[in-house]
């Protein structure tokens, strides 16, 4: 999907697939539920860079595309980029020119001789961009994706080069390591959109599901799910005309939780939050008792991709921490199903370190 004829000059057809498959705006999802305030802030001209960052499943891409659409039919040109985690400095500048040239903007072709001139492909590009009267925007997902510092340099050369009329908006579970938006976020010039502002509110889950079920059942759909888009989105497609619905859907849920969610988890890590999410609270000095360490605050700490379904107590108190529903509800069952005695072990632990605290273990005998 592009706003003007694709004239990225791509011949060789393997490359044709490549590189379109990373260059194409997503189709709309089946069943798309709008979020007209959230797309109509990323549209403001208050800022020219915009960074969704959340955790798998907050619905990033889908917004993204949506308001990528949105500006097609304003007239705008919209280059799209899907960042993949082998980019070298290299291939990003690459694949960004044919982005570029993919929604009409004219600017240098890679492997021409202006191209091949350049000292600097970022600023080559901007330039270009630059000498435009017409605005544009650049949209970058799956930022996190970004492991190679040449990868991670060629973005932040961009965004230092990126002139006014041209807005980027990027999507990240978390921030890329060195990545420096700091400078555009403390001018006023880039926004941060966390998961607390993709969830979905009451009123939002009430009109995404429908108006057939009562406010109390409603209410506790909203305490379990917690507005967690894509643990609806599946909840909502499995109770369709299905009377196991809800269990479907829990066990589809378990199933894109290990292989989306904790896909770039070390075993190491997810072990550790098996482990955890058998607790009612992530509270670093219960946790370092029960599992014979003591590094559990760093632990929660690194997973700054959980940013959102970790969620701090009053005052961001790490002690306080909790776990989404859901997520503890798969930790309880994967650990019961896979290893039932270490599900034993934490139990006991737990309930003696608790016990000496005069605490109960609410959550761990919810899930046993």
């Amino acid at each position: 999907m592009t706003s003007g004829s694709d004239s990225s000059g791509i011949t060789d057809p393997a490359l044709d697939w490549s590189l379109r498959r990373r260059v194409d705006v997503p189709d709309p999802v089946p069943g798309y539920f709008g979020r007209a305030d959230l797309i109509e802030r990323l549209v403001s001209e208050d800022h020219n860079i915009t960074v969704l960052k959340a955790p798998g499943g907050f619905g990033k891409t889908t917004l993204l595309a949506a308001y990528c659409r949105l500006l097609v039919e304003r007239g705008l040109p919209v280059a799209w980029m899907r960042i993949d985690a082998a980019d070298t400095r290299s291939s990003i500048e690459t694949c960004l020119a044919f982005a570029l040239r993919h929604a009409g903007i004219d600017v240098p072709e890679p492997g021409s001789e202006v191209w091949s001139a350049a000292a600097d492909h970022a600023e080559l590009l901007m330039g270009a961009i630059a000498a435009r009267a017409q605005p544009g925007v650049l949209v970058l997902d799956n930022l996190e994706r970004l492991s190679k510092r040449g990868s991670v340099e060629a973005f932040n050369a961009l965004l230092r080069a990126a002139p006014r009329n041209l807005h980027v908006a990027m999507a990240c579970r978390e921030l890329p390591f060195a990545l420096d938006i700091s400078e555009a976020l403390l001018g006023g010039r880039a926004i941060m959109v966390t998961a607390d502002e993709m969830r979905f509110s009451p009123r939002e889950t009430a009109m995404f599901l429908g108006s057939h079920l009562s406010r109390s059942e409603l209410s506790a759909i909203d305490r379990q799910f917690a507005g967690w888009p894509i643990a609806l989105a599946l909840h909502r497609n499995s109770s369709r005309g299905n009377g196991s619905g809800q269990a479907d859907s829990f066990n589809l849920l378990g199933n894109w939780i290990e292989a989306r969610l904790w896909e770039h988890l070390s075993n190491g890590q997810r072990d550790f939050l098996l482990d955890a999410g058998l607790l009612d609270r992530l509270d670093p000095v219960l946790l370092d008792e029960i599992l014979d360490c003591n590094d559990s605050r760093y632990r929660l700490q690194a997973l700054t991709q959980f940013d959102g379904l970790i969620q701090p107590g009053p005052g961001d108190r790490l002690h306080t921490a909790t776990l989404h529903p859901l997520l503890r509800r798969h930790c309880a069952e994967r650990r019961i199903r896979e290893t039932p005695e270490r599900f034993q072990t934490i139990h006991q632990r737990a309930a003696l370190a608790l016990e000496q605290r005069g605490e109960t273990i609410a959550a761990m005998r919810h899930a046993a």
